[in-house]
């Protein structure tokens, strides 16, 4: 349909930086943004600090290409996730703060519900411009769809003793963290100039993304700048592990800067990209947010249990199968794995055995096969079970059990199949989608839409999906069949959430 004289698409929009001119979407009732700075280019002397405020810019700037990404290892695409996702040669800059805006508002009066992706990827991988991504199907609902870039890596989350020194806040590491939340601040004070409602604001992320919003989330420095959460395979009670603390984290940055031959902040600032990001990957380092005292002041999970956040409604999920093809090829033995269950859970293991048997080198092959699938529904559970306790406002759970197309169906949703369906990106996959597929991926991708509008993701011509209670334990499923279902009720699931509830230190 024609647009002419739609102020998105002849018109600039005026942002605090400047004028920003938009692109129609394939969907020419849609306008897209793309590669929008929200902050200052990180680097030289700005590598390693918090962001800071973009420069403005003379006349009107082009929104029409989507920026560089954070600088990643490359991905192979021989295998599994190189070939399902990233399939693209990166071009790759530490200037690498910007966002893409789809919306289908024509002024800036109409306050459209925000939603705010932040993507995955180990906190070492991941973009905006990855192909399931870029979608025009939020916006088709009545939707302002952002996606955020962030550093990653040893350039986004490595802490040192001297960085801590210089810094006014008094620690280091965390940085990807403080882009997310500049994005944030950034979307509170220019969202309504494209339609969006600066008070509405969802964020909703996937793995690392999920574990940035459960930050988020937890954090007292993104207080008050959202409104609800989604979290994708990726939520709950001590989720993935332990957290680093200051102490440790900086003694790893300070061990990673050693490596590198670097003796100060200046040769540390001095070394190319390319160089950090191939120590990191050559000797395996793993980066991540750390509790530094000041973006994150305590463990999240910590955090959750008692009770140390803004009370909201969420959408906690994880996959049938999550990380389990991974580990197909597993021999492992019942003793061999009687006895990692007592290295992981010390004394109480013995407890774990009682109610869960492992009888047989298949029972053993099974519990690891899918111990990243049991991680998951467990920590989401605690998380669920402590909300309950609290009286805190509904946490809607859901369970992914779609056998995808072409993927070995004894081993469930990988993870990540789902963000195929919830972007409504089917047709850019390799995979054959079918009928069953669309459908499905409406459903999802329309209960995501009325979660962002209303706090609330039911509505007409939709299956109920009633909030996790003690009383109402059940989860919704996402499959061939939409339906509420007890996916987690029994003694070792049970067990697993509350083991995670007393272990948060």
């Amino acid at each position: 349909m024609s647009r002419s004289g739609n102020r998105f698409h002849e018109k600039p929009v005026r942002v605090e930086n400047g004028l920003l001119l938009g692109v129609p979407g394939e969907d020419e009732s849609i306008t897209v943004f793309k590669g929008v700075p929200y902050a200052a280019p990180p680097v030289g002397d700005l590598r390693w600090k918090a962001p800071q405020r973009h420069p403005d810019w003379d006349g009107v700037r082009k929104a029409d290409k989507f920026a560089p990404v954070a600088f990643q290892p490359q991905q192979d695409a021989s295998v599994f996730y190189g070939r399902e996702f990233y399939t693209d040669i990166l071009n790759m800059n530490e200037d690498c703060l910007y966002l893409n805006i789809w919306t289908p508002a024509e002024t800036g009066e109409e306050k459209l519900p925000v939603m705010m992706w932040i993507h995955g990827g180990a906190f070492k991988a991941g973009y905006t411009s990855e192909k399931e991504f870029i979608t025009e199907a939020f916006a088709k609902k009545g939707v302002v769809y952002v996606t955020i870039a962030y550093r990653l890596g040893a350039l986004g989350f490595m802490a040192h003793p001297e960085l801590s020194a210089e810094s006014p806040y008094g620690s280091s590491g965390n940085y990807g963290l403080l882009d997310q939340i500049a994005a944030l601040k950034w979307l509170k004070r220019n969202i309504k100039s494209f339609g969006g409602d600066p008070d509405n604001i969802t964020i909703f992320g996937q793995s690392a993304g999920a574990s940035s919003v459960q930050s988020l989330i937890t954090s007292p420095l993104s207080r008050g700048l959202f409104k609800r959460a989604i979290l994708q395979s990726g939520g709950g009670i001590n989720t993935f592990g332990r957290s680093m603390y200051r102490e440790e984290a900086e003694k790893y940055g300070f061990d990673f800067a050693k490596k590198l031959g670097a003796q100060t902040l200046d040769e540390l600032r001095s070394l190319s990209a390319e160089e950090i990001l191939r120590l990191q990957e050559g000797e395996g380092y793993a980066f991540r947010p750390s509790v530094d005292g000041y973006v994150l002041e305590k463990d999240p999970s910590r955090s959750i249990v008692e009770g140390d956040y803004p009370d909201m409604p969420l959408i906690i999920g994880s996959c049938s199968g999550e990380m389990s093809f991974m580990m197909d090829n597993t021999n492992i033995t019942a003793e061999e794995y009687i006895e990692q269950l007592r290295k992981t859970f010390g004394d109480a293991a013995e407890e774990l055995l009682k109610i869960a048997p492992v009888e047989s080198d298949e029972k053993a092959r099974e519990y690891l096969l899918f111990g990243s699938r049991d991680g998951m529904l467990a920590s989401a559970k605690a998380w669920a079970i402590v909300s309950a306790r609290q009286k805190r406002q509904p946490v809607y759970r859901y369970y992914f059990n779609r056998n995808v197309p072409d993927f070995d169906h004894k081993l469930g949703a990988f993870h990540s199949a789902e963000l195929w369906y919830v972007f409504m990106t089917l047709a850019k996959s390799w995979r054959k989608f079918e009928d069953i597929d669309y459908k499905l991926a409406d459903i999802i991708n329309t209960y995501w839409v009325n979660f962002a509008k209303t706090g609330n993701p039911n509505g007409k011509g939709l299956p109920e999906w009633t909030p996790w209670t003690p009383e109402s334990p059940n989860v919704l499923t996402l499959g061939e069949e939409v339906k509420m279902a007890p996916v987690d009720e029994n003694s070792r699931y049970d067990f697993l959430a509350e083991y995670y509830l007393n272990r948060v230190r």
